[in-house]
């Protein structure tokens, strides 16, 4: 379950979601939203659709993985 701590901005929330849950993304949810929150930092300021305030912890730091993060497990594994 991957929630947030508080109100999300809306282009925050959708470009952490298609990054962590893009199909064929990483099995391990938990790296692939490490992955999109870095990708949201370092692509801050590069056009009109990232804003360099997406680089600030208020955009990206709310959200956080509950459970272990696995994706695809067999089952019985």
């Amino acid at each position: 379950m991957l929630v947030t701590h508080w109100a999300a901005a809306d282009v925050a929330a959708m470009r952490l979601m298609t990054g962590t849950l893009a199909p064929g993304g990483a099995g391990d949810t938990a790296q692939a939203l490490r992955k999109a929150q870095l990708n949201m930092i370092d692509t801050a300021g590069a056009g009109e659709d990232s804003p360099m305030l997406m680089s600030h912890p208020y955009a990206w730091a709310p959200f956080v993985l509950i459970g272990d993060g696995v994706r695809g497990r067999a089952p019985g594994t």
